[in-house]
């Protein structure tokens, strides 16, 4: 549930930046590798580093596929890598940037509704993982960690939000939509697969016109600096995650760890790698943010 809300809301935001704003391509993708890669690298190689010798080790071909955004395959056809698992959602996110640039440069000079094409692509992914499950019998990261499956929660929130932005809804929309999500996502494994992205993707494209009190309440401080920080702390909270899971540490001290890591590695790593490359690749120009991002 949680990936896919992260899913629905990369869609929408993706699909204001590169089908309304009209973001050069060039620098989107260099703002992307800057925002992305550096946090990786040292997430990816320390833990390497830390996890040799235990339970948790994972081997040099698996740091590759990490590194070159492949691990959700590699995973899905055997590979092992406990204490970066969480980054086959990585994976799916980067090859989703990929294809959604593919198809922002395909229509940009078409009259073509770009809803429609994402919209396609969401229906295919979906008819990919239902193929995946109902006639292959695949389960687990053979069958829901493959980018051709999980495609369509970004798809779907991409194409909600180019369809709803702008239009009048009832203020109780997106919260309506969200506990939808959150019920159908407690229901059978292909119920929550086909229909949890769908009112995912209708609480994202309309949240805009929930009521001034929810729209305050997600815009306060704490809310808002852990959005921040939000990369950091998912890649470095899931090694401790593990841990709790094997008995090492309690569930408390695995959730305190992870959130200092993830401060750690924003104020160390991320942050300070992301301004150099600003700075010197991209040439130092702030990147516009949509009015509705703002």
């Amino acid at each position: 549930m949680g990936v896919r809300l992260f899913f629905a809301l990369s869609g929408r935001l993706m699909a204001d930046i590169l089908f309304v704003e009209r973001f050069p391509l060039g620098e989107f993708y260099r703002r992307r590798f800057s925002r992305v890669y550096p946090g990786l690298v040292g997430f990816v190689l320390l833990t390497w580093i830390a996890a040799g010798g235990t339970d948790l080790s994972f081997d040099g071909s698996t740091l590759v596929s990490a590194l070159t955004f492949t691990l959700n395959y590699a995973m899905a056809f055997g590979s092992s890598a406990p204490p970066i698992e969480n980054l086959w959602s990585l994976c799916v996110e980067e090859h989703a940037y990929v294809l959604l640039g593919g198809l922002a440069l395909l229509l940009r000079r078409r009259t073509v509704n770009p809803a429609w094409p994402l919209l396609a692509v969401a229906v295919l992914s979906l008819l990919d993982g239902l193929v995946s499950t109902v006639v292959l019998h695949q389960q687990g990261p053979r069958a829901y960690w493959r980018t051709d499956t999980e495609l369509a929660p970004i798809f779907l929130a991409a194409a909600a939000y180019l369809e709803l932005r702008g239009r009048r809804m009832p203020s109780w929309t997106p919260l309506a939509a969200l506990l939808a999500a959150m019920i159908a996502s407690a229901g059978p494994d292909l119920v929550a697969y086909c229909l949890t992205p769908a009112l995912l993707a209708v609480a994202v494209a309309t949240v805009d016109a929930a009521s001034d009190r929810v729209r305050k309440a997600l815009s306060r401080a704490p809310l808002t600096g852990l959005g921040v920080c939000s990369y950091s702390i998912y890649l470095w909270q899931h090694p401790f995650y593990r841990l709790a899971l094997g008995g090492a540490l309690s569930w408390w001290t695995a959730l305190v760890l992870g959130l200092l890591a993830g401060l750690v590695g924003f104020h160390l790593v991320e942050q300070p790698a992301r301004r150099w490359l600003n700075a010197n690749w991209i040439g130092g120009r702030p990147a516009p943010l949509p009015a509705q991002t703002v």
